[in-house]
């Protein structure tokens, strides 16, 4: 993408930004490189011990970009109490060392544990550096709802301090951008107000996904060249349900139709040991693939499969989706018609989406995809033509180069580091 030097009205001494962003989502580093092509400086930094899909984290020495792994030493306890506890305040710590080593003039922090923004947030604001929130999931709901269910009063009283935790990042944040409108009704009313609150919604690198051949060698490696394959390709857990797989690897047994799964972690692993105990041949379980496969792995399948629980509808946008509008297969989602995700597929008659406790329906429309090849192809080509209309970075950049700069002008402290 070619963008003009104009397009930013800082200069470049001051362009010094520092990106967080938990997971090493695809879409995210995409607007780092972006940005660095416009004149940014900038380091994005991920957590390398987050067992997670990524993007492509490799170095460009073309760019002023440095990409930077978070390394705790040990796996990231996602479901760990104590241990948790202690990794989110050394991620932290580390976060701050780096700012301080760049002499960053902006933060954006995106999927970080919420203490860990807290403390990011709070020593750079010390140092009159703005904070930009970017929202990707209302974790303190999701959190609260965890430990209710865990807890019972007790867990939803310390889920209460998760939330006021949220709305303090978003209160002291100099700007927040909300991927969906769904989450602006949930956020503090001042900023929302007052205008420091944008909603942007989450994109798919669109030029780095391909339409893929569906027999590709990735295809032919793992064994998914023949027959319908429906693949899961992402973070399966909590806000999951992977026995909607085995109920449709059920219906497909008598169809010629395999459910792939690239996936790993504790669901994925019952997943395998599940299908293997119900005798389920046509399920296989594959660890997660490299970036740089992914359009094989999505090229692969015939249908493409979303997960999202009811409860999760309200705090979560399953980003997988956006992925497989690009890919031009047709999608089967088992999410909340409410959700944004659903929303999207419908908008774009790009895939079946069903209710997430309607396990029989989820069931039924992969049976009738598995045998209706026109319909795959029709909401295929639908699917990716929504992604080459909307997924445009050159405007999705602006924007935020917007936001960004006007942070940056609008906070009276000058940066110290």
């Amino acid at each position: 993408m070619k963008v003009s030097p104009e397009k930013t009205s800082l200069d470049a001494a001051r362009k010094k930004l520092f990106i967080y962003d938990h997971a090493g989502h695809p879409f995210q580093i995409q607007l780092s490189r972006e940005l660095a092509r416009r004149g940014w400086d900038v380091i994005h930094a991920y957590c390398a011990d987050l067992l997670t899909p990524r993007g492509d984290l490799l170095d460009d020495p073309t760019l002023p970009l440095r990409i930077a792994p978070v390394d705790l030493g040990s796996k990231f306890q996602r479901h760990g109490t104590w241990s948790r506890w202690n990794q989110e305040r050394e991620l932290s710590r580390k976060l701050v060392a780096l700012v301080r080593e760049h002499r960053s003039n902006i933060v954006v922090a995106a999927n970080a544990p919420l203490r860990t923004q807290a403390i990011l947030q709070r020593e750079v604001r010390r140092r009159g550096i703005p904070y930009v929130f970017w929202i990707q999931d209302l974790l303190s709901i999701g959190i609260r709802k965890a430990l209710r269910a865990r807890w019972g009063i007790f867990g939803q009283i310390v889920g209460a301090y998760f939330r006021w935790y949220e709305d303090r990042i978003v209160r002291t944040a100099q700007h927040s951008i909300a991927i969906s409108e769904d989450f602006v009704p949930f956020l503090p009313k001042e900023p929302v107000r007052s205008g420091r609150v944008t909603v942007i919604r989450n994109w798919a690198p669109l030029q780095e996904l391909p339409v893929a051949k569906r027999r590709n060698a990735w295809a032919r490696a793992n064994g998914v060249s023949d027959g319908v394959n429906f693949v899961y390709a992402g973070t399966l857990g909590l806000k999951h349900n992977p026995t909607a797989l085995l109920a449709l690897a059920e219906r497909l047994l008598a169809l010629d139709a395999v459910v792939t799964v690239v996936s790993e972690g504790m669901a994925a692993e019952w997943l395998r040991q599940e299908s293997l105990r119900r005798s389920l041949c046509n399920v296989k379980v594959l660890p997660f693939q490299a970036f740089e496969r992914m359009s094989e792995v999505l090229g692969a399948g015939d249908v493409l499969i979303a997960l999202l629980e009811r409860e999760a509808g309200i705090f979560s946008v399953p980003s997988k989706i956006l992925t497989y509008l690009c890919a031009g297969r047709p999608v089967l989602a088992a999410v909340p018609r409410n959700n944004l995700a659903a929303r999207i597929i419908k908008e774009a008659e790009a895939g079946i989406c069903v209710e997430p406790d309607d396990v029989p329906g989820f069931a039924d429309a992969g049976a009738r995809l598995a045998v209706d090849d026109v319909a795959r192809v029709c909401m295929g080509k639908a699917g990716r033509a929504y992604a080459e209309r909307e997924f445009d970075p050159e405007r999705i950049v602006d924007r935020f180069q917007g936001i960004l700069e006007a942070a940056m002008q609008q906070c009276k402290s000058p940066a110290r580091v």
